[in-house]
């Protein structure tokens, strides 16, 4: 694969593998309704579109170091993103919903979805160099509409359910920084493998603390947690699901202790 259709699918695969996690971070406190993903979609057009307009302008002097900064810089904040997404969501808590799903969308996809989208026209604008300028130009967007695909699937399907959301946008992170750092030039390999390799290390989740079971799923963050008096309860994003008492005898029992 060369390096311009390298950058392309793993640039098309970050925005959507972000859009997926920031979904997910946004559930809890937001909810995982119609106007979250559509603040979500807009934000990741939006910045998609400014992307693409920068990377139009860095494209008249193009040059391999621009590119590899892009997505240095997006793996960065995909890095920040794994610790302090959640307690940002946080603190939107007493802001209007509609609003704080649109502050979020502009902070966990905005930044990092801007500098992506400049990718795709240095790289096009690089390899056209010593190749025709439309099979170059259908090819790279061919290449990084496979990479959307890629990222939508690997976040769906690997990091959210089976990593969870900070493992995941570690890894993420990990690759794109090891990319860019390929892009460089060939003495960066060493450095992007390590790289990689440490972002690698995130594939073991870690041990929640706090509840019993604390786990990411396809449905929402799940969490069986037991408070004192109160029995088991399972609850989905922080909406409780069901509860068990072990004192309860009986339905009475259970509606005394607000078990419903």
């Amino acid at each position: 694969m060369s390096r311009a259709a390298l950058a392309a699918f793993v640039a098309g695969a970050a925005v959507m593998a972000l859009e997926i996690l920031a979904s997910r971070w946004m559930a809890p406190g937001l909810g995982f309704t119609l106007s979250t993903w559509a603040w979500l979609i807009s934000v990741t057009l939006l910045a998609g579109a400014g992307g693409a307009a920068l990377g139009g302008r860095l494209a008249r002097a193009p040059r391999w170091s621009r590119a590899a900064s892009l997505l240095i810089a997006a793996g960065a904040w995909a890095a920040a993103l794994a610790f302090g997404a959640p307690a940002f969501v946080d603190a939107l808590d007493a802001v209007d919903p509609e609003l704080g799903a649109a502050l979020a969308a502009l902070l966990l996809v905005g930044p990092p979805v801007l500098v992506l989208g400049g990718v795709l026209p240095l790289a096009t604008a690089l390899a056209k160099e010593t190749q025709p300028v439309g099979p170059t130009v259908g090819r790279l967007i061919a290449v990084s509409t496979l990479g959307s695909l890629a990222g939508t699937l690997l976040a769906a399907f690997l990091f959210v359910p089976h990593l969870g959301l900070e493992a995941g946008a570690l890894v993420l992170a990990g690759v794109l920084m090891g990319v860019g750092l390929l892009l460089c030039a060939q003495r960066g390999a060493g450095l992007a493998a390590l790289v990689i390799g440490c972002a690698a290390s995130a594939l073991t989740p870690s041990t929640p603390s706090g509840a019993a079971i604390e786990r990411q799923t396809p449905y929402g963050l799940l969490t069986l947690s037991r408070a004192p008096h109160a029995g088991w309860t399972l609850a989905i994003d922080g909406i409780a699901q069901a509860s068990v008492s072990p004192s309860a005898a009986g339905p009475g029992a259970l509606l005394a202790h607000r078990q419903y």
